[in-house]
């Protein structure tokens, strides 16, 4: 215990279709407000690594919507 463990899809997504997708889900058909992106925040893409997880947890992510 006490191990930080990523749980995440295993595999890139935007973070609109995301968004889109979890709207579509809760039936929200609210607008998104979009800002400018923070100084600080320097990446354009991430992936998290998934392995431990895998490893641990017998975990093989989640959000299967079988969108790309």
């Amino acid at each position: 215990m006490g191990e930080a463990i990523n749980l995440a899809t295993g595999r890139e997504i935007r973070i609109i279709d995301l968004v889109n997708w979890i709207k579509e889900i809760i039936g929200n058909d609210a607008g998104i407000l979009f800002k400018k992106r923070r100084a600080w925040d320097k990446k354009s893409r991430l992936l998290a690594f998934i392995e431990k997880a895998k490893r641990i947890l017998k975990y093989w992510g989640l959000l299967r919507t079988g969108r790309t």
